[in-house]
Order: structure tokens, then sequence, then C-alpha cells
């Protein structure tokens, strides 16, 4: 089962050289490994094993085949719910943010046998590096969206 996490953010979208600089600067031990395509790479463990990536990374831009369809996918959903007085304020803050939405960083998490907390753990220095250089949200599956570190709207586990 395939565990993604998103963050949908504002600001000219970071390339994979410059998030390779960026994630080695934070954490020296892990790098990027480019893939066929531009704006896709492996996240890996210097020194480890390059068979056993910890994560993929994908940057989506207007224009490409999953920016908007990702974006509509959420904003549908936001609509069609019927949501508690207290929720509709959380709602409005992540539709305004996913319209407000300049690139995506999709990262689908390999786990590889490994464990879930030595997954997360590895990646980790991503997310503190988007959330330090770009303004923006954060959506993991099954959980909801997050601003930071607070999450700011449950989602159903199927979303």
């Amino acid at each position: 089962m395939s565990y993604f996490i998103r963050f949908f953010g504002r600001g000219n979208a970071p390339t994979i050289d410059a998030l390779s600089g960026l994630l080695r600067a934070a954490s020296p031990d892990l790098s990027l490994q480019s893939a066929t395509e531009p704006m896709r790479a492996l996240i890996v463990r210097d020194g480890g094993d390059a068979a056993l990536p910890y994560a993929e990374i994908d940057v989506n831009l207007p224009g490409d085949d999953l920016f908007e369809p990702e974006i509509e996918e959420f904003l549908e959903w936001a609509h069609s719910e019927r949501m508690h007085e207290t929720v509709v304020r959380a709602r409005d803050d992540v539709v305004s943010a996913l319209g407000a939405t300049e690139f995506i960083i999709a990262v689908r998490y390999l786990w590889m046998g490994r464990s879930s907390d030595e997954v997360l753990d590895a990646v980790d220095p991503l997310w503190t590096v988007l959330k330090s250089g770009w303004s923006g949200i954060v959506h993991a599956s099954g959980e909801g969206f997050y601003r930071g570190h607070d999450l700011i709207l449950e989602l159903p586990t199927n979303k």
C-alpha cells in the first residue's frame, strides 16, 4: 500500500537540483538520486543500498498531467462534504491554499521491509527544507491537511 505526503506550495517551484542541495545541507547523509524524468528523484542515504530508496519525489507544476487533477480531487471533496460549522473555516483555509498552489511536491514513501518509523524519520529533513523555504500546506494520506505541524482539516481515510 502506498503512502503519500504532498506539499501544496506557493512561490517559485524548486528544481530537483535545488532540493538536492538543500536536502544535503539539512542532512548530509541524504541525497536525491535523479530519475529518468527531470522533475522526479529518489531519496537515498549515502553509503546505504541505492536499491533501497526511502521515497520517490515528484515536482508537479501547472500544465503537468497530475497538477490540476491533484488539486481538483481535494477541491471536489471539500465542496461535496457536509461539514460542521466549526470545520468550515478550516475547509475554507484549505480551499484557499489549494487555489493558490503554484507547485506540488508529491512524496511516495517506500517501506521495502523497513519500519515506518525508519522511513518517515529518513525523509523528515525534506519537510523541514520545504517548510522553511516555501509557504503552503501539507496533505498526508489518511490523515488530512497540515499547516506546519498542526492538523487543520482531517479527511476521511480514503483521501
